[in-house]
């Protein structure tokens, strides 16, 4: 059902309009970066950079640079340690 509804949503929002959403059903896809608000924080698919997320401590390191990359982006706070 959430599935469903997550659809719904990308189907009726502008700015998702010719993304490939429609026909993307089961496909992994991002969402662009104007459907999200600018106090968002967003991980993309991360299918490509297994090895960075094989340990949790890699993981870890790699969704702190991800979330400093786009809160540095987004005028927004970093951090340093642990998240």
């Amino acid at each position: 059902m959430l599935r469903r509804l997550f659809f719904g949503l990308i189907e009726i929002d502008p700015a998702t309009d010719g993304w490939g959403f429609q026909s993307g059903y089961g496909l992994p896809r991002d969402i662009p970066a104007a459907a999200l608000p600018t106090d968002a924080i967003y991980l993309r698919g991360m299918n490509n950079e297994s090895d960075r997320y094989k340990t949790p401590e890699g993981a870890m390191e790699f969704v702190r640079e991800k979330y400093n990359e786009q809160a540095e982006a987004n005028g927004l706070e970093t951090v340093g340690g642990a998240l």
